[in-house]
């Protein structure tokens, strides 16, 4: 089985373990974003599930590897096209349509992502009558898959489309490279501390940067020193 077919079973794994398959297909709306927010009212839930879809890499492109997802953004679905074979060994392929609350294809950058899906989280934060609501942002994906790049924008040894580092080796900008895109971090940082700004009374902002790694915590803000999880007697870690 090739690395696109395990692709495709780990994506209709995911989809089905978080139930968004649906055998019938939806009518397009004017916005799309009205459209996530109509449909998250009317089934009075908190939650909202997307997906993002990355291009093929140059690695991929180069070996002339398939591409067996694609986004479907005006009705919100991503189509899986599973390679399969018969009991007569004939090649078919076996079409998956999944409905999301929000799909972006990729040709969708990560500011596209943060004002549509998360900055209401934000502003859920800060607006009434929600002030100090706990909100998350949670990325899930197989190795490879791209989160890193949407939380956090482009790694240092990234390029631009002209072949230029967006960082030199010391870490400094480079400033003949385009600007990098910013990461959900980035840009969620911004608007809180802009929403802090505007506030009437002093506000404390805490920041903890964590890395769970084969069962390990990590404490990525003090040189990764290991951790110890730890309950309260409200359970609370």
């Amino acid at each position: 089985m090739g690395p696109k077919a395990q692709q495709a079973q780990s994506f209709l794994a995911f989809s089905k373990k978080f139930g968004t398959e649906k055998k019938k297909r939806g009518t397009a709306g004017a916005e799309s974003s009205q459209n996530t927010n109509a449909a998250r009212a009317e089934r009075n839930s908190r939650l909202t599930v997307l997906v993002r879809k990355r291009p093929l890499s140059n690695k991929e492109t180069n070996n002339k590897e398939k591409d067996v997802v694609s986004c479907d953004m005006l009705n919100n679905e991503a189509i899986v096209r599973e390679p399969k074979l018969k009991v007569d060994l004939t090649k078919f392929i076996d079409e998956h349509h999944f409905r999301l609350d929000r799909c972006f294809d990729e040709h969708s950058n990560n500011e596209d992502l943060y004002l549509e899906c998360v900055r209401p989280l934000v502003e859920t934060a800060f607006k009434p009558p929600f002030n100090g609501a706990r909100c998350t942002c949670f990325a899930y994906g197989q190795t490879g898959s791209g989160k890193t790049f949407t939380m956090m924008g482009p790694g240092q040894r990234s390029c631009d489309v002209d072949g230029k580092r967006f960082f030199l080796e010391d870490g400094e900008r480079n400033e003949e490279s385009e600007e990098p895109p910013k990461g959900i971090f980035l840009l969620a940082a911004e608007d809180i501390f802009q929403y802090v700004s505007q506030l009437q009374e002093e506000v404390t902002v805490i920041i903890s940067f964590y890395e769970i790694y084969c069962g390990k915590l990590f404490d990525l803000l003090n040189r990764r020193q290991i951790l110890h999880a730890r309950e309260n007697a409200k359970n609370k870690v």
